[in-house]
């Protein structure tokens, strides 16, 4: 790919950059990989998970279970960002795990956010997305004490990963924190969500992907403005938008031709 001219303004870039998508996606296209690993890897999780969630036929408990969902999803979201953090560390530095967590994030949680209130109006999905946020630190704080991934016992154990994860989310769905006081249903889910989780987690191959995505990261980091993906999906959407616009416009004015033209004819 032919780098854009660093003198140019970033609006010059940005445009040489989407006349240039296919070879901007094949350059970029492991950080959209490890974007896209979260995304799935939770999203296959509480596509599990939903089921166990109250049930109710009453519209309001209803909306009670979707604030449950998405706050599971946004915890589900943390736990492999924390991972994706714990890898970025251990295979590069505090710095690096910076960086990309700032290129990662932004791409990601807004995805996660629409998924739930992707019609709702901006000025209100920005309080999620502040939410997600606050949500994503406290993960963070508990994540860090632990020392291991997993273990052979299903228990909670706040020193161990993969059954805090199970531990918080029994947590926002209101169910008992306490191992000892679960029946035997609930050991049973929470147990459930640790091999999920672990499953995932395998699937991902997250090694591999932190470590493909640094150089594109790198990269991106020397050419270009620290805002320029942000800039770049902010003005492709805004030409994606007008080109729907345009070949809705064109469609309609077709259907009045055909209709005006049987009319007349």
């Amino acid at each position: 790919m032919t780098s854009p001219d660093i003198n140019k303004t970033n609006k010059e870039i940005i445009k040489q950059m989407i006349f240039s998508r296919a070879q901007a996606r094949v350059l970029y296209k492991p950080i959209g990989d490890l974007a896209l690993s979260i995304v799935n890897a939770t999203s296959e999780c509480i596509q599990e998970i939903k089921p166990f969630l109250p049930q109710s036929s009453d519209h309001q408990q209803r909306a009670d279970k979707m604030l449950l969902e998405m706050l599971a999803t946004f915890e589900i979201t943390g736990f492999f960002f924390h991972l994706m953090d714990k890898q970025a560390y251990q295979s590069f530095d505090l710095g690096v795990r910076s960086i990309i967590q700032d290129v990662i994030y932004p791409i990601v949680y807004p995805v996660i956010v629409d998924s739930f209130v992707g019609h709702w109006p901006e000025k209100y999905k920005l309080k999620i997305k502040d939410d997600f946020i606050a949500q994503i630190n406290d993960s963070e704080l508990h994540y860090a004490r632990c020392q291991k991934l997993i273990t052979q016992s299903e228990k909670f154990d706040e020193n161990v990963l993969i059954p805090t994860l199970s531990q918080r989310i029994f947590g926002i769905i209101g169910y008992s924190t306490e191992w000892d006081s679960l029946s035997e249903t609930n050991k049973n889910l929470a147990s459930m969500i640790q091999t999920l989780v672990y499953q995932a987690l395998e699937k991902m191959q997250l090694v591999k992907l932190v470590e493909d995505a640094w150089p594109a990261i790198l990269t991106m980091k020397q050419e270009y403005s620290p805002n320029v993906f942000e800039q770049i999906n902010i003005e492709a959407t805004r030409l994606e938008n007008e080109a729907n616009h345009a070949s809705r416009r064109t469609a309609k004015r077709k259907q009045h031709q055909r209709y005006f033209g049987e009319k007349i004819g």
